[in-house]
């Protein structure tokens, strides 16, 4: 995003990630946990305004980073905890 507007087409990865989530499959994100040379985590809390957003955090179980993994326990269809 550039200026508040998209330039860049659909890649295609959120019509993959729906149809797994949509099958009950398990959705795994893989990724380094940081950027820059290790000036800016790419694992934060929220968002700035107008940031883009390619995957919603329902669709995902499980967070793997180069240091540890994380599965939610969070349901995909509100976010409820699971007992």
């Amino acid at each position: 995003m550039g200026g508040g507007r998209q330039i860049s087409g659909i890649g295609g990865s959120f019509d993959f990630v729906a149809r797994l989530a949509s099958e009950r499959g398990r959705v795994i994100i893989a990724l380094p946990s940081e950027a820059g040379g290790g000036r800016f985590s790419r694992i934060v809390p929220t968002l700035e305004a107008g940031a883009p957003v390619n995957i919603p955090r329902h669709h995902v179980q499980t967070v793997v980073t180069e240091h540890a993994s994380h599965t939610s326990t969070a349901d995909r269809c509100g976010g409820a905890r699971k007992p």
